[in-house]
């Protein structure tokens, strides 16, 4: 991924980049496809412009210097996204999807808040198919 930004002359120095960091913690070939996407649509509520990877400097400069900016902010992304489940937009077990990306992003550059109080707020969803084993005089 390339960026607009030198970030070789950023404050990372020869640090990783907090994208770089949470890259290097995706390791299936389908998380690698959908977690920077997911991660993109949260930092796309927060407003922040630019490429992924100038929006995820911004983040996580901010996030750093705020947790509990970070934690409202989150809050209102579950709740907008449980808006979005009763306009039948999305399912209810998506929104745990997006709030894994986040938190991993988070883990992965040092940033701390409480997720388990966050996790409160997550609807569990639906983890099981709605069907049956099927019975004998059914099957022959």
């Amino acid at each position: 991924m390339q960026s607009s930004l030198n970030l070789e002359n950023s404050e990372y120095g020869d640090d990783a980049s907090p994208l770089e960091n949470f890259l290097f913690a995706l390791k299936a070939p389908e998380t690698k496809r959908q977690y920077p996407k997911r991660l993109e649509v949260f930092l796309d509520f927060l407003n922040l412009g630019g490429t992924l990877e100038d929006k995820v400097l911004v983040f996580h400069q901010k996030s750093l210097k705020n947790p509990a900016w970070l934690s409202q902010k989150l809050i209102q992304f579950i709740q907008y996204q449980k808006q979005r489940v009763q306009r039948n937009e999305i399912s209810e077990s998506t929104i745990p999807n997006y709030f894994k990306a986040i938190k991993l992003f988070c883990v992965m550059n040092d940033i701390t808040i409480n997720w388990q109080n966050l996790s409160k707020g997550l609807p569990t969803g639906k983890r099981a198919a709605e069907d049956r084993a099927p019975i004998i005089s059914a099957v022959m």
